[in-house]
């Protein structure tokens, strides 16, 4: 990820400016359906857990969760103090409509396929405010990290037809503007639950080309470009930049390369084991 400038404490207040890809006309921010709004939602949502920077599931709308013996009845401890954008109290009542939004049809999330075959939400319980119990259809040891992709960010509930506009989430920013092609504008939401973020607010500029992109970090016109995979030519002219850096950052992003057995050369098991033993996976 290019970023300018060298890495230290950040100063508090600013604006970040971000260049990205144009989004289809057909983008939303409702986090359960949304294909490429990435920078977005992070900004705007929490999910109820999340992945810490070693990789493990670690809370963030969820304090605590514990399953029962046989891993089938998980029961999530939410956070006390937490407030939508609106103003509006965060309970047990989001969380189970959030859940039961991504497997309503009518959604269509990508995510609803990996969460349907396990979650019935007839059977999502809300004791109290601050407890969300999930019966699972079948036993499954690692259910809370299933609940760490985009698509799961928590919405409030009764939200389904305005969310992809309003964008009202817990995140540590609130939407001032969003057009799905063109240019958005996040600011700092002062009463977010872990504090003020260190932003005054992100500006969101869409450049289609990608060495227009490029350009623009350069010439300091942006801070940062995002969904941007740079050419080894250009890699190498924004690494010998005094403007900008090419960071190295870990993350839980993960890409399949799949073989269609039923087509050559794939029908051949040693093809298959080759494709295998040519991947390291300690370098890549």
């Amino acid at each position: 990820m290019p970023t300018r400038g060298p890495a230290g404490r950040p100063d508090r207040g600013g604006t970040l400016r971000i260049a990205r890809p144009p989004a289809s006309d057909a983008e939303t921010l409702d986090p359960a359906s949304a294909l490429s709004a990435y920078e977005y939602l992070g900004a705007l949502y929490n999910r109820l857990v999340r992945i810490a920077p070693d990789g493990t599931v670690a809370p963030d709308l969820a304090e605590s969760w514990e399953p029962d013996a046989k891993a089938v009845t998980w029961t999530f401890r939410l956070r006390r103090g937490v407030t939508f954008h609106d103003g509006r109290a965060f309970t047990s009542a989001d969380a189970a409509y959030t859940l039961r939004h991504i497997l309503d049809k009518a959604t269509a999330s990508p995510q609803a396929p990996v969460l349907s075959p396990l979650v019935d939400p007839g059977r999502l319980r809300t004791p109290d405010a601050h407890t969300l119990v999930v019966s699972l259809k079948s036993p499954h040891a690692e259910f809370p990290s299933l609940l760490t992709h985009y698509n799961c960010y928590v919405v409030p509930e009764g939200s389904a037809g305005s969310i992809g506009r309003t964008g009202i989430g817990t995140g540590p920013f609130r939407l001032a503007s969003f057009t799905a092609a063109g240019p958005g504008r996040v600011t700092a939401y002062a009463d977010h639950w872990a504090g003020r973020p260190v932003l005054d607010a992100i500006d969101f500029y869409t450049v289609a080309d990608m060495q227009a992109r490029s350009n623009a970090l350069l010439a300091g016109q942006v801070d940062l470009l995002s969904q941007t995979n740079l050419d080894f030519a250009t890699a190498r002219v924004v690494a010998a930049s005094d403007r900008a850096t090419i960071a190295r950052a870990e993350n839980a992003q993960w890409y399949v390369l799949p073989m269609l057995t039923t087509e050559k050369p794939f029908t051949d098991p040693r093809v298959r084991q080759a494709m295998k033993l040519a991947y390291d996976p300690r370098t890549s």
